[in-house]
């Protein structure tokens, strides 16, 4: 007999993937659930098909941690072409405009001049071929259906940028920002910021969160190993360890009495099994805002 419709599977956790250029992150996703023979996946973050490197893949229960790691803090080594901007703001798109690239912007000492004015806390427009959505539907599908969808900037966070190199006409920067930061658009502005256009020729994404890209394994040397299971999936996030009674109370979708300072906590039974996620309700109370399913 197959699985049922929502049985999770017998794999729970994530898995880090070194995404390669090409595939949609979709794609390697289901990859990966086959080779693993999970019962659902998801991931934590989109890479656009161009861009490699980390790769988050949330297996079985694990994909109920998706708004705790997709929150996360990433960091990305991009690779900017001036001279030319497209639809896309990256390497697949179609070039829109071309420009001579003003020697100045090929200066270390202007580009790190530049660099300054997009740290902190900013508004970004984001690219209009994105996966935001607008009233049911992706920019990218209004896009792609002829439409020119409005794109509203949104407030972003950049923590660390660092120039590592100047080669030709392209830049190669390392990007330390706060969800939803499109570094496609930062290849744009900083382009603009430098007298110029540009566009993202490449991207690497080194960093999610705790987790780097250093113990990343390709989708097709996957193994049930490499799973990271729930409990040590948030290695940040505040830990506590139910007694017996509470354990069912949280099971049951009941609110629990904790002496926390946090405002979020993962739930661990005495075996050190993950139970759930909690939110603090008031001083002392304690919901649950999502629970694990035992295997």
């Amino acid at each position: 007999m197959g699985k049922k419709r929502n049985d999770p599977g017998k794999v729970h956790g994530l898995i880090r993937i070194d995404k390669p250029s090409g595939p949609t992150s979709h794609t390697v996703m289901r990859q990966v659930q086959r080779g693993l023979s999970a019962g659902r996946s998801g991931h934590a973050g989109t890479l656009d098909p161009m861009a490699t490197g980390l790769l988050v893949v949330l297996l079985g229960e694990g994909t109920k941690l998706s708004r705790w790691v997709m929150g996360c803090d990433k960091t990305y080594l991009a690779r900017i072409a001036l001279g030319a901007e497209t639809d896309t703001l990256d390497a697949q798109g179609e070039v829109l405009s071309e420009v001579a690239v003003p020697s100045d912007a090929l200066r270390p000492e202007v580009i790190q001049e530049a660099l300054l004015g997009f740290l902190g806390e900013q508004e970004q427009l984001p690219p209009i071929y994105s996966a935001i959505k607008r009233d049911g539907r992706t920019l990218m599908d209004r896009a792609r259906a002829g439409e020119v969808p409005e794109v509203s900037a949104r407030q972003v966070r950049c923590d660390g940028l660092e120039l590592l190199g100047v080669e030709g006409h392209e830049l190669l920067v390392r990007v330390a920002c706060g969800s939803g930061y499109y570094v496609r658009s930062f290849a744009r502005d900083l382009a603009e910021a430098l007298g110029c256009l540009g566009h993202l020729s490449g991207l690497r994404r080194e960093r999610v969160g705790s987790w780097s890209l250093e113990d990343a394994r390709t989708p097709d040397e996957v193994d049930i190993d490499q799973v990271v299971p729930i409990a040590e999936c948030l290695p940040e996030m505040e830990r506590v360890v139910l007694d017996a009674e509470n354990v069912e109370n949280v099971r049951h979708g009941r609110r629990v009495s904790l002496d926390l300072t946090t405002d979020e906590a993962m739930a661990l039974d005495a075996s050190g099994r993950a139970v759930a996620m909690l939110s603090k309700e008031s001083e002392g109370v304690w919901r649950v805002e999502r629970g694990f399913r035992p295997s």
